[in-house]
C-alpha cells in the first residue's frame, strides 16, 4: 500500500494519466515520460526513461494506461533524482483567497529482491511563497515492497493550495540499496488546479476588465459576503483593488 506523509488531509486512491496543461488539467509537463525523454525535468542526466516492458503492469487496475515508458533510476549515484517547478503565479489572487485546490497523483513501483534490501521511490510536491519558503508539502512513497513481487500503487491526494504559494515543485528521487542499478519506476505525474481561478471577473466575461473595475469601486467598503471582497476580509478596499488590477486582462 502507497505511504502517504504531508501537510493535509491524505488520500490514497486510483489516479488518472498526466494530459495538456489548462484548467482542471494536468500542469506536469512530461509527467507521463510519454516525450521518450527527460524534457521538462531538472536535472535530466539522473531519471531515465523505460519502456513499460521494464517496470511491467502488475497491480495496476483495469483500464489505466502507462503509456509507453516510464521513469527509472540508472548506473549512477546510488541517490538520484529530477525536479520540475511550475509558476502558478497567474492564479495569485484565487489561491490567497483559499479558492484554489490541488490535486496530486501518480504511480510509483518500488523493488525488494530480499534480505531487506529495497530500491525505494519518493514523489513530492512542495508548495512554495515567491521567495522559495515551503507552505505545504506532499510526499509519496511505496511502502509495500514484498520480495520479487514487482507490482505499482497508485496514489492521489487533494488540499486547498495555501495562501501566498506562487510555484509548486514536484521533485522524484530514487534510492539504490545493492547492486549496479536502481530498479524503482514512477510514472503519470500529475498536478492540477481547480476552483474559482479569476475571482475578479465578476461579469463572468473570460477578462478582467473596466466593468469589473467599475463593479469593484461601487461595492467600497463594508460588504460582508459579496463577491467583490476578494481577500475575504469583509471590506472592500486596497487590498481587493491590488488583486483585481493583479489579475487584469484575460483569464
Amino acid at each position: 500500500m502507497m505511504a502517504a506523509i504531508g501537510i493535509g488531509a491524505l488520500l490514497l486512491l486510483p489516479s488518472s494519466g498526466a494530459a495538456a496543461a489548462g484548467e482542471d488539467e494536468c500542469l506536469v509537463f512530461n509527467g507521463d515520460a510519454e516525450v521518450g525523454t527527460m524534457d521538462g525535468w531538472t536535472p535530466d542526466d539522473q531519471i531515465e526513461i523505460a519502456t513499460v516492458a521494464s517496470s511491467g503492469t502488475l497491480g495496476l487496475p483495469g483500464g489505466y494506461s502507462l503509456g509507453r515508458f516510464v521513469f527509472t533510476g540508472s548506473l549512477g549515484p546510488e541517490t538520484e533524482s529530477c525536479l520540475q517547478s511550475i509558476d502558478v503565479s497567474a492564479q495569485a489572487a484565487a489561491i490567497d483567497a483559499g479558492r484554489i485546490t490541488a490535486d496530486v497523483s501518480g504511480a510509483l513501483q518500488a523493488r525488494s529482491l530480499g534480505g531487506g534490501a529495497v530500491d525505494s521511490v519518493v514523489c513530492s510536491f512542495a508548495f512554495k511563497a515567491a521567495n522559495g519558503a515551503a507552505l505545504a508539502s506532499l510526499s509519496f512513497v511505496d511502502a509495500s515492497s514484498p520480495p520479487n513481487v514487482f507490482d505499482w500503487d497508485l496514489f492521489s491526494d487533494t488540499l486547498t493550495v495555501p495562501a501566498g504559494t506562487r510555484s509548486v515543485e514536484i521533485r522524484i528521487t530514487m534510492t539504490r540499496s545493492v547492486g549496479l542499478s536502481t530498479d524503482a519506476f514512477a510514472d503519470n505525474i500529475c498536478l492540477t488546479l481547480s476552483g474559482d481561478r479569476c475571482p475578479a471577473d465578476f461579469d463572468g466575461s473570460g477578462d478582467v476588465a473596466a466593468p469589473d473595475l467599475a463593479a469593484l469601486l461601487a461595492a467600497w467598503g463594508a460588504c460582508a459576503s459579496c463577491p467583490e471582497d476578494l481577500d475575504g476580509d469583509g471590506t472592500v478596499g486596497a487590498s481587493d483593488l491590488a488583486a483585481l488590477l493583479a489579475a487584469w486582462g484575460s483569464c
